[in-house]
């Protein structure tokens, strides 16, 4: 009977995203609960399921089933289309249908599920494309790395699982760009690495107050051609373009600044010049140049997670010299939960573990600010499955003039 029950559910799946998810964490912690040895050893260490998965994308076969899901389609079919061989298309689709990315419906016929739509998706061959083509070699490393180190919390950059599963002395950003093939993969990847999340800047309850309190340019700010916004590290400057067009009310300049590597092609990229954002090759080791001193905010997303402490505190110090006096640092990162962490949280980490840096809770970015003459006035988290926030950074200074210190993040 329970197990009916569970099937009757499934019939009748609510259409609310928080209701899906609750869903979803109810099933997984069922299966976990009833899962025997047996299932405990397949699931973990004999399911090769990322390479078989990243087969389906190589021969479409995802596609195909997606573009028309209430078809069937028959091995002789899939192998008429893809040129791979039916034996071995067979034993690829009974993979696939095993790990369910799609269901099987006769001996030799198989339909798409509501997975096999996400893995048809080109957000997908990216993903799949860099797990394995780019972490894949510094992941498998992780375990001899630590081992190795005597299992201390790896803290050198220049020693890492990184470079042991590479075999090089570089640090991976030098190493990305004397490898241009692994680079694309892995810049392929950052715009779509938090695919299915909605963005700070599309929910007003976050969008309201921030823009109110801290992006509010003068009159005079603007005569006088004052940085709006300077997205430090921002990559192919997928920010930089949200905020254009989801905040078309900001007046000010917006300005990309990242290595020549990522500014080059920003430069050149048709949406950055039709939002009229501006490309600065610059590194963030190094102090603002002269046209962004002063900005209103200096916004840094997702780039200090891949340094360690004290590669930090430099990076913070220069853009707290920068700061008017009306400035703000916004950074956009995870901030840990010590409690619970969900699964996404920690898959992050557990990369960064690899590159010997990390995620950090609340009481770690305190530390790190604190080091560098800086304090949080306040954090707003935006995605609470992923711990991601917005944290609201001033010079130490402001804050003990009384400045309002709240969290929303425990």
């Amino acid at each position: 009977m329970a197990a009916f029950r569970v099937r009757e559910a499934m019939e009748d799946l609510p259409s609310d995203p928080k209701e899906r998810k609750e869903l979803y964490n109810a099933a997984r912690d069922l299966m976990l609960a009833t899962e025997s040895p047996r299932d405990t050893h397949h699931r973990l260490f004999i399911a090769w399921t990322r390479p078989m998965i990243q087969i389906g994308i190589d021969l479409g076969i995802f596609r195909l089933l997606a573009y028309n899901p209430a078809r069937a389609w028959s091995i002789d079919d899939l192998a008429s289309r893809t040129g791979a061989e039916s034996a071995l298309l067979a034993r690829v689709m009974r993979a696939l249908a095993a790990h369910g990315t799609l269901k099987q419906t006769s001996v030799s016929t198989y339909i798409a599920t509501n997975i096999t739509e996400t893995l048809a998706h080109e957000d997908a061959r990216k993903q799949s494309s860099c797990q394995i083509g780019f972490c894949g070699p510094f992941m498998h490393a992780l375990p001899q790395q630590l081992a190795k180190t005597g299992y201390l919390n790896p803290s050198d950059v220049n020693d890492s699982a990184f470079q042991l599963g590479y075999g090089t002395h570089l640090t991976p950003y030098l190493w990305l760009q004397e490898n241009p093939e692994r680079a694309k993969l892995f810049f392929d990847m950052m715009p779509i690495q938090r695919a299915g999340q909605v963005c700070w800047t599309q929910k007003a309850e976050i969008v309201e107050p921030m823009v109110g309190k801290y992006f509010a340019l003068s009159e005079d700010d603007v005569a006088r051609e004052r940085a709006q916004l300077v997205d430090i590290g921002g990559g192919a400057g997928h920010q930089c373009i949200t905020l254009r067009e989801n905040l078309p009310k900001l007046k000010g300049r917006i300005v990309l600044q990242d290595m020549e590597f990522s500014t080059t092609p920003a430069s050149k990229d048709p949406v950055i010049l039709k939002n009229s954002i501006e490309v600065v090759t610059h590194d963030f080791n190094q102090p603002q140049p002269h046209s962004t001193r002063g900005a209103k905010v200096y916004y840094i997303r997702n780039v200090l997670h891949n340094w360690d402490d004290e590669a930090c505190i430099p990076i913070l110090k220069n853009l707290r010299d920068a700061l008017a006096e009306d400035s703000m640092i916004v950074i956009d990162e995870m901030v840990v939960s010590e409690m619970n962490a969900s699964a996404i949280t920690v898959n992050y980490d557990t990369v960064m573990m690899a590159f010997a840096t990390q995620q950090r809770t609340k009481a770690e970015w305190e530390a790190l600010l604190g080091r560098a003459g800086l304090g949080i006035r306040e954090t707003l988290c935006y995605d609470e499955e992923s711990c991601d926030c917005l944290i609201v950074v001033e010079k130490m200074a402001s804050l003990s003039n009384g400045g309002p210190r709240d969290s929303v993040v425990e």
